[in-house]
């Protein structure tokens, strides 16, 4: 059970490695990949465990909108990269997401430091189920999220 535990954890930061190594500079060098990698670089891995992983965040100007608040699709955003990094550590690479939905509960602005814990609530043969919550350092809840993947089958025509 340990070895397989550590399996997952190597394959949780290969792929944030990869995410980081294949960086687009724009949106027009590369049409794929853009957003993941953003969400990736600016993200800490605190913790890790078969399920659960932590990441923290400082907002940057750039993830805030006009009025000065963290942006609803960087949130978003963190929510299906962050999600998928918890699914990858009960050893599912990637799938294809079917829904996300984020509850916005409070604000966060620039230099404000984030605390994203990605939990896998089920990880099924077909499908998993995953909750984001975003909070403050403080402990205050900025956002609650749920990641539902549908997880590549053999010979499946999705």
């Amino acid at each position: 059970m340990a070895n397989k535990s550590n399996e997952n954890m190597q394959l949780l930061m290969e792929w944030v490695q990869q995410l980081q190594r294949d960086a687009p500079s724009s949106l027009a060098d590369k049409a794929t990949g853009f957003y993941d990698h953003h969400i990736i670089n600016d993200v800490v891995i605190e913790s890790s465990e078969p399920g659960r992983v932590v990441f923290s965040l400082f907002v940057k100007p750039r993830h805030v909108n006009s009025d000065g608040l963290l942006h609803g699709g960087v949130m978003a955003s963190l929510v299906d990269v962050l999600g998928t990094a918890a699914l990858i550590t009960v050893g599912h690479r990637v799938g294809m997401s079917v829904e996300i939905n984020v509850s916005f509960i409070s604000s966060a602005v620039a230099e404000d430091k984030l605390e994203v814990e990605g939990k896998v609530l089920r990880a099924g043969k077909n499908l998993a189920v995953i909750e984001v919550n975003v909070r403050k350092e403080n402990g205050v809840l900025v956002a609650q999220g749920r990641h539902t993947k549908y997880l590549s089958v053999a010979g499946s025509k999705l």
